[in-house]
């Protein structure tokens, strides 16, 4: 493997709309791809995605054994369209990015059941048995203990997410002997000219907030409806929060001077930039994530602001305006957006652009990923090669536990085992590495 890159299998969420890990794949794999092997696998069905090979996520496996993946590579967030990626996870070790660390999602079904926990400790202790199926295993929702526990080397793409995950205690497959690995890589933003900022006779304010209490409306609304001076937000929501938002409007009587746009989407996000000079990212929730939108803003030569709180503390103050959401939070609110009408926006925020060109940069953010490729497929190859055994011995204990079920014959040409439940169990684990039938005795999804 020192002379050639590691073959990787990145999993990713490909085409979502509203995916941080869409965006992040758009932009990261046609640079990774120059000089890395790296197969997507999606849930799509197209042959290639992003310049590289593309396969449905199902045919991981097949693939895997036909031509060996030295790194199986996991991009998770929150979010339907991301439970393939969690059901991967369970099936091989490898290298995790976090981009949530709180799921409110439930996951696939196969997680619910899941002896994660016991199959960490027979790696650990080969001796430890097979768990009993009718007992129930103990879930750890809404952190991602599975997720973590399950993964030797994990990203985040938060530095506040990685302080997190240090909170959170349990058995873990290891990268290399008593421990784990634990970095930060930052998500990438795409390099942004600041146009030139609207007219200042109005001010104008731009929000990607959800409409519930962690979006922080109920504060922003009555602090611009403070000012003494003309002023325009444009609310930027989801379809399925119309409702909400419109009410919220109505309650506080602001109608005219704000424009609700549905559709939160990266480009729509970037298309409101140009006409604004304020961005308030104010969520103050574990769950969700402030990227790519606040890191947007940034570049953009608008003034950001965020709540000192969860993923708006990685934020440093030279770069965004922080609030500490409380008591005096509509107050603040009120004195961030009187100073925007008074300071020289485009002057105020290079430090912002700064700091996103220097950690937010895809080439930077690429060549960090890479070393972190290089340096991890050594020490993945123990674990991979751990789980494969561990499949194996599952194989052994699911064919002995069928073959008492079935029973036998005196004639071996009559026995049942052999004439119809083991051909049928050869074409059902066609699909996967070494004897991967025994999911539902050892490592499962």
């Amino acid at each position: 493997m020192a002379s050639r890159p590691p073959r990787i299998a990145f999993f990713s969420d490909l085409d979502g709309e509203v995916s941080l890990a869409a965006h992040c794949a758009r932009i990261l794999v046609p640079i990774l791809a120059k000089s890395h092997s790296i197969e997507l696998f999606s849930q799509s069905f197209m042959p290639e995605s992003l310049g590289v090979p593309n396969s449905h996520y199902l045919k991981a496996y097949q693939r895997h054994r036909t031509e060996p993946f030295d790194i199986f590579l996991y991009q998770l967030e929150d979010g339907s369209r991301s439970r393939f990626v969690r059901a991967s996870i369970g099936i091989m070790p490898g290298i995790t990015w976090f981009h949530d660390l709180f799921f409110q999602d439930l996951g696939p079904e196969a997680t619910h059941t899941s002896p994660w926990e016991s199959s960490i400790q027979q790696i650990l202790d080969p001796s430890v048995p097979f768990p009993d199926r009718a007992v129930a295993p103990h879930q750890l929702w809404p952190r991602a203990f599975r997720e973590l526990s399950l993964s030797p080397v994990s990203l985040f793409s938060s530095q506040w997410a990685l302080a997190e995950s240090r909170t959170m205690i349990s058995s873990r497959i290891e990268s290399h002997l008593g421990a784990h690995r634990c970095s930060l890589l930052p998500v990438p933003v795409e390099k942004a000219e600041a146009a030139p900022l609207p007219a200042r006779d109005v001010l104008r304010v731009v929000t990607p907030a959800g409409p519930g209490h962690e979006g922080r409306a109920h504060k922003f609304l009555p602090a611009l409806k403070a000012l003494n001076s003309p002023w325009h937000l444009t609310w930027l929501l989801a379809p399925d929060e119309r409702g909400a938002a419109e009410a919220l409007v109505r309650e506080f009587d602001l109608s005219p001077r704000v424009t609700l746009q549905f559709g939160r989407t990266p480009a729509a996000w970037a298309a409101m930039l140009r006409s604004a000079h304020v961005a308030l990212h104010l969520h103050t929730s574990s769950f969700g994530h402030l990227a790519p939108f606040l890191h947007m803003s940034l570049a953009s030569g608008r003034l950001a602001v965020v709540s000192d709180m969860a993923q708006g503390e990685d934020i440093p103050a030279s770069a965004a305006m922080r609030i500490i959401p409380g008591i005096s939070e509509g107050m603040q609110l009120v004195h961030a957006l009187r100073a925007a009408q008074e300071i020289d926006i485009l002057q105020a925020t290079e430090p912002a652009r700064h700091y996103v060109d220097q950690h937010h940069s895809p080439h930077a953010v690429a060549a960090r990923l890479s070393t972190l490729l290089r340096e991890a497929a050594p020490l993945l190859a123990s674990p991979m090669a751990q789980w494969e055994h561990l499949y194996a011995r599952a194989h052994d204990a699911l064919m002995s536990e069928v073959r008492e079920l079935v029973g036998g014959a005196n004639d071996a040409g009559l026995d049942p085992f052999a004439r119809l439940v083991s051909p049928a169990i050869g074409e059902i684990s066609m699909g996967a590495p070494g004897r991967r039938v025994a999911e539902h005795r050892a490592p499962a999804t």
